[in-house]
């Protein structure tokens, strides 16, 4: 490694291809490392995320022989926008939380932004946060909300699972009222597009003193 090179825990690697019959999702483990069988002569496209850093993505063909790939990630210091302090009120939205229709359990696999948001918060001890889930537009909007309240409860039950104490952390639904696209009631959309409004988004309620949140730049 390179000096100041840090190994990540919990980076997504996204694994595209027509030959795979889906697509593979994977997460680093301690030491930074994942690993998969993959069909060879096989044209693979290959994204990594992690909150903090910039999306890297590269297509590679496997061989029949075992390959080793080292992936370095820019920090957030390498990217576009400039720091922002975090101040009471601050939202950041949780994109890469995947519920399924119809379902408040997270998907399998699918909750590396909130290992990211549960590590922020052993970081930060007195950081406090509220989590409010929204739902795409179909069913009523009765419905919805009970729903939005389950997959806020479902997010909230991840990070106590992962060690924060659950009084730092407030649950809200906005159930379908905040639609992020054209997808209302009676608009036909793919599932892909319900799938952008299906989301959480962090308030922060108490920030932690000195703590600052970096921005992506637009892809």
């Amino acid at each position: 490694m390179r000096k100041g090179d840090v190994k990540l825990n919990g980076a997504k690697i996204d694994l595209t291809g027509t030959c795979l019959q889906q697509s593979i999702t994977m997460y680093t483990n301690d030491n930074g490392d994942a690993s998969n069988c993959l069909p060879k002569d096989c044209s693979i496209k290959a994204e990594f995320m992690q909150i903090g850093y910039a999306t890297h993505a590269f297509t590679f063909t496997p061989t029949d022989t075992e390959e080793h790939w080292k992936i370095y990630l820019k920090t957030s210091d390498a990217l576009t926008a400039p720091p922002s302090p975090i101040v009471s009120g601050t939202v950041i939205v949780l994109d890469n939380i995947y519920y399924d229709f119809n379902k408040s359990a997270i998907r399998k696999g699918e909750a590396g932004e909130l290992i990211a948001l549960a590590e922020t918060l052993k970081q930060y001890p007195d950081l406090t946060i509220e989590l409010t889930s929204h739902t795409d537009t179909r069913g009523s909007a009765e419905y919805n909300m009970e729903l939005a309240e389950k997959r806020s409860e479902s997010s909230k039950a991840y990070l106590v699972l992962l060690g924060i104490d659950p009084s730092r952390i407030i649950t809200k639904a906005a159930g379908e009222s905040s639609p992020r696209n054209k997808c209302v009631d009676g608009v036909p959309c793919t599932e892909a597009e319900h799938q952008y409004n299906r989301r959480t988004e962090v308030r922060i309620t108490n920030p932690a003193q000195g703590m600052q949140i970096k921005y992506k730049a637009e892809q």
